[in-house]
C-alpha cells in the first residue's frame, strides 16, 4: 500500500569537495530537504544563480554537522544557510544531494 505524504522530508549525508592547494578536501554535512512537487519545481530556473538559490532555499529544511574554522559547532539558521549558498562548491553539493535523494540509490553492476 502506498502512503500519500504531505510535506515529506528526507535527510542525506552531503559531501562537499572543498578546493585546497593541489586538489580537494572532502568534508561532509547532513542536509534535510523538503520534497517539492513538479508544479512548484517548474517555477525555479535552475540555470540561473537566483533561480537555483530560490530552489535551494525552498528545499533545504536544515543542515547539521557544521563547524566554524576553529572546530566549534555552528547551529543552523537562515543566515548560515545563506552564507553557505553563496559558496559555489557548497551550493553544488547541496543541489546534488537533493537530486540524488530524489533519484534513489543507483543499482550496482
Amino acid at each position: 500500500m502506498f502512503k500519500i505524504s504531505k510535506n515529506q522530508t528526507f535527510t542525506r549525508d552531503v559531501t562537499v569537495s572543498k578546493p585546497v592547494d593541489g586538489g580537494f578536501s572532502d568534508e561532509t554535512m547532513k542536509a534535510t530537504y523538503r520534497v517539492i512537487g513538479t508544479t512548484e519545481a517548474k517555477q525555479y530556473d535552475l540555470s540561473t544563480a537566483d533561480g537555483s538559490t530560490a530552489f535551494l532555499v525552498a528545499t533545504i529544511v536544515k543542515l547539521d554537522d557544521l563547524e566554524d574554522e576553529a572546530g566549534k559547532a555552528v547551529s543552523y539558521n537562515n543566515a548560515v544557510r545563506d552564507e553557505l549558498l553563496d559558496v559555489p562548491y557548497v551550493r553544488r553539493a547541496l543541489a546534488d544531494g537533493y537530486f540524488a535523494g530524489m533519484a534513489g540509490a543507483k543499482t550496482g553492476n
